[in-house]
């Protein structure tokens, strides 16, 4: 059974760790990271530009913010992971959780594109597994730095 974890417990983490910041020999590799995931979410977006700009406008702005949170919160469950504060076991459930709000977000575009007929339902279902692939590998990538980097910044 998989543990389930509450936002309250995401907000302890990032609370945790948030002052130590992301070490600078990660931060290109993670915005460049970061950026895939949202160029594919935004080249989904674009099929909104010719029946709905502002809509679309709206959507490319909120994608920074999920991905934003979304990410930083699993490079943080690295450090948490490398200090011996959570348990390896639980790390993928933990990811899984920083991620849903994105992975949430991606679909809901996707099915709204489907259900208005700008997306076919079986390029919107192969979309659709190719974000949510794109953003578990990239969410894993990005907590193996976060635990990489954990012995290079200072704790008390």
């Amino acid at each position: 059974m998989s543990k389930k974890i509450s936002s309250d417990e995401l907000e302890q983490i990032w609370g945790r760790w948030r002052p130590y910041g992301i070490h600078p020999d990660s931060q290109k590799e993670i915005t460049e990271l970061v950026l895939k995931v949202n160029r594919k979410i935004v080249e989904m977006i674009q099929l909104y530009l010719h029946s709905d700009y502002a809509y679309a406008t709206k959507l490319r702005g909120l994608v920074n913010d999920y991905s934003t949170i979304a990410f930083l919160q699993c490079y943080y469950i690295g450090y948490e992971l490398a200090s011996g504060k959570m348990n390896r076991a639980d790390g993928t459930a933990y990811l899984m959780a920083a991620t849903a709000p994105l992975g949430d977000f991606a679909s809901h575009i996707q099915a709204t594109l489907v259900l208005d007929k700008l997306l076919s339902h079986e390029a919107g279902q192969s979309i659709g597994f190719e974000i949510s692939t794109l953003i578990a590998d990239t969410a894993n990538e990005i907590c193996i730095l976060g635990i990489n980097n954990y012995a290079k910044i200072k704790t008390p």
